[in-house]
């Protein structure tokens, strides 16, 4: 599955690595999910080095309680 979800462009020496996401569309509650990453990046001085393909994360078949 890995290689479905995400695509790196190299791979970066990384110490302690911490994946965090912020996906747009309708999870993305008043931009919350997207604001809290793009906070972290510019407060971490993060850099990207590759993509993921957000549709793998959700589950479209998930009817609820």
């Amino acid at each position: 599955m890995y290689e479905e979800c995400l695509k790196p462009d190299y791979s970066p020496d990384l110490r302690e690595p911490l994946f965090i996401a912020g996906f747009d569309g309708w999870g993305n509650a008043l931009d919350i999910s997207i604001g809290m990453a793009e906070y972290l990046i510019r407060k971490l001085g993060a850099k990207p080095f590759g993509k993921i393909n957000p549709d793998l994360f959700y589950r479209f078949d998930d009817k609820g309680p």
